[in-house]
């Protein structure tokens, strides 16, 4: 016989550096101290364990790759998901108003997202390499979710805030151009606040 897997509904979020979840970072995911390990290479993904972090499971310890995510299960239990899977076996969910974000929302996801390429392309910093057209949508479906909370009352006003409680320790041991990096998505996120809405219809 053929069985087909229930359909369940997940938690998660998607994992790249420091501070990308202070609400999670500390109690989910523990980060490597920055000086140590930093010549051992990962087995997993080939970089250096130091830009890692490390998750307890039911299993045991899991190491956390940039960009895995981190899916909490159906008993409150998380554990890493290698990005490619993660996209080849899940969808995200569509929210309780039917699963379309506020247009003005997505128009300022686009907005923030490509000036912040384009300003990392300039100050010869990492970028993400694709274009918002091009991102999958599992990434889109979360950076709209941040988005959403920068341009409300919730929003964080500061890099320092972003990497809140105990990640502030270790802010100032970010590299310069990481921590220009998000300084600059605060500040694309107000402007996207300020100055991108929906016009008010012609009386």
């Amino acid at each position: 016989m053929k069985y087909r897997k229930k359909s369940i509904v997940i938690e998660a979020m998607q994992w790249f550096k420091i501070g990308d979840h202070p609400e999670g970072e500390g109690k989910v995911v523990r980060y490597r101290t920055p000086n140590q390990y930093v010549q051992t290479q990962c087995q997993k993904c080939g970089a250096t364990l130091h830009t890692h972090g490390f998750i307890d499971t039911l299993e045991g310890g899991h190491i956390v790759c940039p960009g895995d995510w981190i899916i909490t299960g159906v008993k409150g239990e998380t554990y890493p998901c290698r990005a490619d899977i993660f996209e080849q076996t899940y969808d995200a969910e569509p929210d309780k108003e039917g699963g379309i974000m506020p247009l003005t929302t997505e128009r300022r996801a686009e907005f923030v997202y490509e000036a912040a390429r384009l300003a990392a392309t300039h100050a010869k910093a990492p970028i993400i390499p694709v274009p918002w057209a091009r991102a999958r949508a599992a990434f889109k479906y979360q950076f709209l979710e941040v988005i959403l909370r920068q341009c409300s009352d919730l929003r964080s006003t500061s890099p320092e805030e972003l990497h809140e409680d105990w990640v502030q320790d270790h802010y100032a041991q970010l590299g310069k151009l990481e921590q220009d990096k998000d300084s600059v998505f605060v500040a694309l996120c107000d402007i996207a606040r300020l100055w991108i809405y929906e016009p008010e219809p012609d009386k």
